[in-house]
């Protein structure tokens, strides 16, 4: 949703507006940007990093907010929410979690953010940040290689 919707204090009005009363709402969604538990990992020599930077500033350039679920419980308290439960978890990029619990999360949030990379990018950074259709997929390979590299530590947080 996080890629979708512009106006998250509008959705949460609606929301609240159509909930019967003792109803509740549920949202999980990725907050960007993505992060690394490696201190010494950041834009500048981290493809994923750096794609994770130039979605944000594309989506924010047409109106969408990919930090936005960091700002979800205020915007739910102003539209009426009461007794707001926010948990926020760390969702490895890959395997390299400890426990298989952990390592099978981080498969399935590794094989999302491949399915997503393509459908999330062509457009915004060929319209927006005007970059070629090579240029993009260039960048995406390296995106997708740099994802792969067992010792680089990344997670999203939801």
């Amino acid at each position: 949703m996080v890629a979708a919707i512009k106006n998250w204090d509008r959705f949460f009005e609606q929301a609240y507006t159509n909930l019967k009363p003792g109803g509740y709402l549920e949202c999980q969604d990725l907050a960007f940007p993505i992060r690394c538990m490696d201190p010494d990992v950041n834009a500048k020599n981290s493809p994923l990093m750096r794609w994770s930077e130039l979605f944000l500033e594309a989506a924010k350039q047409i109106g969408l907010d990919g930090t936005g679920p960091r700002h979800f419980a205020p915007q739910l308290r102003n539209a009426g929410f009461a007794d707001i439960n926010i948990k926020m978890y760390k969702w490895p990029v890959g395997k390299w979690a400890k426990g298989a619990r952990f390592k099978l999360l981080g498969r399935f949030v590794y094989e999302d953010l491949m399915d997503w990379l393509p459908s999330s990018s062509l457009g915004l950074f060929t319209r927006i940040l005007k970059w070629t259709r090579e240029e993009v997929e260039v960048f995406l390979s390296e995106c997708r290689a740099e994802a792969r590299r067992k010792d680089r530590h990344y997670y999203a947080d939801v």
